[in-house]
């Protein structure tokens, strides 16, 4: 029996897709939780102009985003967000380098255009777009840190630098464990008491 799915069934169709299944399935699944509606003329006329128009609208997309392909290109996004000198309390996701780059050009691209791409350290991280299948950009996030001025007691924002050859990145702050500093003070006193023996 033909019908018309309504939503994606990961594994089985995609929206508005059009498939034969059994009656069985239909009635006791795909109709009670509106997954699918029975295919009449109407309705897959109807689903076929939906299609052609996300395709439509799909292609626009993508053509305005290479319209601006050069203006894309290496273009720098910056993020000023919290972090512990290197490591980022939170990561900056896919959406929100689409929402910088949609906000900056005037275009609407979908957050699938940059895949696997979570940053999660500070300092400049090259990002590649797939806009379409043969058009790919890169781009580059640089990610500054926040950080307290302890006299004034204000927070400030301060540039990531990159650091020089002979420099290595700042060690957070390791918190110490009270136990084993008062490990180590016992270990100490023993030794000398047994070098005051000896």
């Amino acid at each position: 029996m033909k019908v018309v799915f309504l939503e994606t069934l990961p594994g089985v169709a995609t929206i508005w897709e059009i498939k034969d299944v059994k009656p069985w399935h239909l009635r006791n699944y795909l109709l009670p939780n509106g997954i699918a509606v029975p295919a009449s003329d109407e309705i897959i006329e109807e689903t076929k102009q939906i299609r052609e128009d996300q395709e439509r609208i799909k292609k626009e997309k993508i053509e305005a985003a290479i319209a601006k392909q050069d203006d894309i290109a290496w273009h720098v996004i910056d993020f000023v967000v919290k972090a512990d000198w290197v490591n980022l309390y939170a990561a900056i996701t896919e959406k929100d380098i689409i929402d910088r780059i949609n906000s900056s050009f005037q275009i609407d691209l979908d957050k699938k255009v940059i895949k696997n791409t979570k940053i999660k350290t500070t300092w400049e991280h090259p990002v590649n777009l797939h806009l379409a299948d043969w058009v790919t950009v890169w781009i580059i996030v640089k990610v500054a840190w926040e950080w307290e001025d302890e006299e004034k007691g204000k927070k400030k924002w301060k540039k990531a630098e990159k650091p020089k050859d002979n420099e290595k990145w700042p060690e957070p702050e390791k918190k110490t464990n009270t136990d084993e500093v008062k490990i180590k003070e016992k270990e100490e006193e023993i030794e000398k008491s047994i070098d005051e023996v000896v």
